[in-house]
C-alpha cells in the first residue's frame, strides 16, 4: 500500500512538473519571425527601473503594425500611441542580427535604441524584452512588453507571462494599458483627416 501511495505521489509530482515549465523553457527566443507580422495592441509592460516604469505609465494606449521588409531580414514597424489625449503616429525599422533586433527612434534630439528580443509565449501574444541605449550609452534599465492581437488576454496566459517576467528578474508591478481607446490606424487617420478637410 505504501508503495502505491509513493508511486501515485511521484506520478502527481511528474505531471505537475510537466505542466509548470521552468525558467529555461519560459525564456526561449521566438524562432519563427513570421509570428511577429500584423497588428498588435500593447497590453501590459514593466521595467526594472522605477523611472522607466513611470514613463511607461504615461502611455494611455499603443498599437504596432509589423511587416517584413522585402529582400531583407528586417521589418518595418508602424505605430500609434496615445498620451495626454493626443495621438502620435510613426514608423521605425527593426534591424535583426540572429534572434536580437534593434529598433531606433529619434526624439528630443537624441538617438534611442531599443535592443532586445522576442520570446516564445502564449498564442496570439507578442513578448518583447529589451534594454535601452540613449545617444550610444547603455542604460541600466530593461523593459518587458506584452502585446496581443485583440487587446484581451486569458487569465492563464497572463499567469505564464508573469512567470516569464519573474524568470527575467522583473520585480516591479505590471502596468496595464488601455486596449480599447486606441489611436486610429494610419489608413483610418488619413481617411478621417480627408473628411475633416472637406
Amino acid at each position: 500500500m505504501f508503495l502505491h501511495c509513493c508511486l501515485a505521489l511521484l506520478a502527481l509530482f511528474l505531471l505537475s512538473g510537466a505542466s509548470d515549465p521552468g525558467c529555461e523553457e519560459l525564456v526561449k527566443p521566438l524562432e519563427d519571425r513570421s509570428k511577429l507580422w500584423g497588428k498588435w495592441i500593447f497590453y501590459a509592460g514593466t521595467s526594472d527601473s522605477k523611472e522607466q516604469l513611470k514613463e511607461l505609465k504615461t502611455l494611455h494606449s499603443f498599437w504596432v503594425k509589423q511587416t517584413p521588409i522585402p529582400d531583407s531580414e528586417d521589418m518595418l514597424i508602424r505605430f500609434g500611441h496615445k498620451a495626454d489625449g493626443k495621438c502620435y503616429h510613426g514608423s521605425v525599422n527593426a534591424t535583426y542580427l540572429g534572434n536580437s533586433s534593434t529598433d531606433t527612434y529619434f526624439y528630443n534630439s537624441s538617438r534611442h535604441e531599443h535592443i532586445g528580443k522576442h520570446l516564445a509565449t502564449c498564442p496570439d501574444c507578442l513578448l518583447w524584452t529589451d534594454h535601452l541605449e540613449v545617444a550610444g550609452e547603455t542604460t541600466k534599465s530593461r523593459g518587458f512588453r506584452i502585446f496581443t492581437k485583440t487587446g484581451t488576454l486569458e487569465a492563464s496566459h497572463l499567469e505564464v507571462l508573469k512567470k516569464q517576467a519573474e524568470c527575467l528578474n522583473f520585480t516591479l508591478d505590471l502596468y496595464f494599458a488601455n486596449t480599447t481607446d486606441l489611436c486610429p490606424y494610419e489608413s483610418e487617420a488619413v481617411t478621417d483627416a480627408r473628411r475633416e478637410e472637406q
